[in-house]
């Protein structure tokens, strides 16, 4: 549960500060990240903006990272996902295309896929069906045909989603099925791979 999660990471967060002296590193700032990212999915945008300015300030000062850096990269898009929130498109835009420049400083599609997705939301969310479908468009050329990650899983979602919104109903039922197959498939993979740790433990302990 979301509210358990948060209770557990601001408990990590007075430990950190407790054994850092409130002085600025990567684990404050993650933990800081982490918890705007949870209030974020509470729709409670004054702590999810509070932690993410708060992960902004710790990470300013940390000048060893690189600029392309995991942790600035999730910034950004979180701050993007508030602004989405918020409705404020030109936020929107600026922290998504940050994001997005900053995965390929660092030669990552995740961070840019994941900021074409979250302008694609926020135009769907504005009836704005041109420009989401742009950004979903783009997001799809960026994914490798052979990728069978979660973000391919997320591509479907959206897909489903935009023709839902346009109303083509067979559309969204032929990106409902490959969404089924792929859970399904994922599914298979995860039971053999625990059917094997278990036939390999049993093994160990004979």
């Amino acid at each position: 549960p979301a509210d358990e999660c948060i209770w557990y990471n601001k408990e990590l967060l007075k430990e950190i500060e407790q054994e850092y002296k409130s002085e600025p590193n990567p684990i404050l700032a993650g933990t800081c990240l982490q918890l705007a990212h949870l209030y974020l999915k509470q729709n409670d945008t004054e702590n999810a903006g509070f932690f993410a300015d708060k992960t902004a300030d710790t990470l300013c000062h940390l000048t060893h990272l690189p600029p392309h850096y995991f942790l600035y990269t999730n910034l950004y898009a979180t701050k993007a996902e508030i602004s989405a929130l918020l409705n404020n498109e030109e936020d929107v835009i600026k922290y998504a295309t940050e994001c997005a420049e900053r995965g390929r400083k660092a030669g990552k599609i995740v961070p840019e896929i994941d900021a074409n997705f979250i302008l694609f939301r926020f135009y769907i969310k504005q009836n704005q069906l041109h420009k989401a479908k742009h950004y979903l468009d783009h997001a799809a050329t960026i994914l490798p045909e052979s990728d069978k990650s979660f973000i391919y899983l997320q591509l479907l979602e959206n897909k489903c989603l935009y023709y839902k919104t346009t109303g083509n109903t067979a559309a969204e039922l032929e990106q409902f099925k490959l969404m089924h197959e792929y859970k399904m498939k994922t599914h298979e993979q995860a039971s053999k791979h625990r059917s094997n740790y278990l036939a390999l433990a049993h093994d160990l302990e004979l």
